[in-house]
């Protein structure tokens, strides 16, 4: 994009390249528009400005050119995405927790899976990889093998949740388990492991039956515990080992939450 922009200007080598001329592409990315019409994004303009930054600065390692006339250049900040206005309050996630119908099967499944959701606030990915023995009923722990980066956590569940799977490991699984299921800690009837989709559907479902307004899913229930945890004066280091982040700052977004809460 550089170069070609670069010829219409006049500059055709590297040499040429001098702050004034970054600045004014710099101007015009923030100022292109897609074949749409639309300006570009700001994670779009964020990863053409960091490729420019990085291209000359080895430019300048290689002995080409000896100032770097990227060196000023300013990504646009990040947005933080608001979660203040789309979090389940405890009354609407007590109300989805208990729309399952428990006299059945696939009530105490689902029953068991909103439980461990809500109780551990893994992801969804986190939670399809977990195994019968990730869970630990005795010392109401869950480890955590496959999180984000690879990097795996322990993470405590109380003790309504391991009621719940106790049930299930009981009553439920037993009669669906096969071959084919392996040792996957939730299945479905078909005695397979229960898929992305089946699990987005079930979270749907129950939230329409609570007649929940709110955009509900498998994040939406882990942005609900990490915000009650908060509101409820849990540290934030230990929320942030719950939830798995790499660094604090991902977490302190449940900080303006609690400031609501507070207010």
């Amino acid at each position: 994009h550089l170069a070609s922009w670069a010829e219409t200007q006049g500059v055709e080598s590297v040499e040429a390249c001098d702050r004034d001329l970054v600045g004014l592409f710099v101007e015009h990315t923030f100022n292109v528009t897609t074949r749409q019409g639309r300006r570009l994004s700001r994670s779009r303009i964020s990863v053409r400005l960091t490729v420019i930054r990085q291209f000359f600065a080895f430019v300048v390692r290689q002995g080409w050119i000896l100032v770097n006339p990227a060196q000023d250049v300013v990504l646009p900040r990040k947005v933080r995405h608001a979660i203040v206005g789309a979090v389940l309050t405890v009354r609407e996630v007590d109300k989805l927790l208990n729309k399952p119908d428990v006299r059945t099967p696939h009530g105490v499944r689902d029953r068991a899976i909103l439980e461990v959701l809500y109780a551990t606030a893994i992801r969804r990915s986190e939670f399809l990889a977990l195994r019968v023995g990730d869970i630990d009923l005795e010392t109401e722990q869950v480890t955590v093998r496959r999180g984000k980066g690879g990097a795996g956590r322990v993470v405590p569940i109380h003790r309504e949740a391991c009621r719940w799977v106790a049930k299930y490991l009981a009553t439920v699984r037993p009669m669906w388990t096969s071959v084919r299921a392996g040792d996957a800690l939730f299945l479905s009837e078909r005695c397979r492991p229960l898929s992305a989709n089946q699990l987005l559907t079930l979270v749907h479902t129950y939230a329409r039956k609570a007649r929940l307004t709110k955009r509900t899913t498998v994040h939406a229930l882990r942005h609900a515990c990490a915000t009650h945890l908060v509101e409820g004066g849990a540290d934030l280091r230990a929320v942030q080992e719950l939830l798995g982040h790499a660094s604090i700052s991902t977490t302190q977004r449940y900080t303006h939450v609690s400031g609501a809460h507070l207010r």
